[in-house]
């Protein structure tokens, strides 16, 4: 952690060469969420009464079936749903170059035994059929029913993305463990074959690379994000919660992670006393 402070004050300091970026936003944060450190604050941000999907495709890039059946589904969801969509690929395996020990240790929080694997909401399912029908049934889901929402912006900063978060419980909700978390994934990635696909030039889309950590620091839920409340807390209807987040890119990946092509992904979790997921309150996208 100390490593990832030190990155981020070296980014600040940099920030006087990179003035072309049409990405950087410099200036005092108006919600004052970790000062003039880039981001725009939470002014703006609107937080909508709409269900939308988080979705995880467990793979890899050597497993025939995935690239046959589970990224498919992935990208036809997508293509479905558009923005109430939000799905991400983690790369399991040794041999898989998009792999990330917090992608392994989520697929260990489900016991993962063999890919592809997905995720719908907090739901562990075994077949794209399977998956696709449950994220049809959370779309679906009436605005009345809606239980909460968050509203995100990411701003890109030197080497690292910043994202300001917004949520909002549009019911009451009972005491309980809930967290958010912020996940970078990444578009447009060439170069890697993939098993099950016939096309050479194969493009990787929505692929996990990592979790962003809330600034100032708060208490995290494992993976699943920071604490919104201290555990055991019930946040009764119309409270909201606006929080900062900051992600720089992990060093010695290959092929690298380039910011340009990534997108953010801000989920609320409701976890159990272990820490695994038991609800997705909602998610969103930017």
């Amino acid at each position: 952690m100390k490593n990832f402070w030190f990155v981020l004050i070296g980014v600040l300091l940099t920030l006087s060469c990179k003035k072309n970026d049409p990405w950087i936003v410099i200036g005092p944060d108006p919600v004052g969420n970790g000062g003039g450190n880039g981001g725009g604050g939470t002014t703006g941000l609107v937080v909508s009464k709409v269900q939308n999907a988080f979705g995880i495709n467990f793979s890899g890039n050597w497993c025939p079936p995935c690239g046959a059946n589970g990224i498919p589904a992935l990208y036809q969801l997508n293509t479905t749903h558009g923005a109430k969509f939000h799905g991400m690929k983690i790369g399991l395996g040794n041999n898989d170059p998009f792999i990330i020990g917090e992608g392994s240790s989520m697929a260990g929080t489900y016991s993962v035994s063999g890919i592809p694997a997905y995720v719908a909401g907090a739901n562990f399912l075994q077949s794209s059929s399977a998956w696709t029908s449950a994220v049809n049934g959370i779309v679906a889901t009436a605005p009345a029913n809606v239980k909460a929402g968050v509203a995100l912006r990411r701003t890109k900063v030197g080497d690292s993305i910043y994202v300001d978060t917004k949520v909002e419980f549009f019911q009451a909700a009972p005491a309980g463990n809930y967290s958010l978390a912020v996940y970078l994934v990444e578009n447009n990635i060439t170069g890697v074959s993939q098993a099950g696909q016939s096309d050479p030039n194969f493009i990787h889309k929505m692929v996990f690379r990592g979790i962003a950590n809330p600034i100032p620091t708060k208490p995290m839920v494992g993976n699943w994000g920071a604490e919104l409340e201290s555990s055991g807390t019930a946040i009764p209807q119309g409270r909201t919660y606006e929080t900062k987040y900051a992600y720089v890119a992990p060093q010695g990946l290959t092929p690298a992670v380039n910011l340009n092509n990534c997108q953010a992904i801000a989920v609320i979790f409701e976890t159990d006393a272990s820490g695994k997921p038991t609800q997705v309150l909602n998610s969103g996208i930017n």
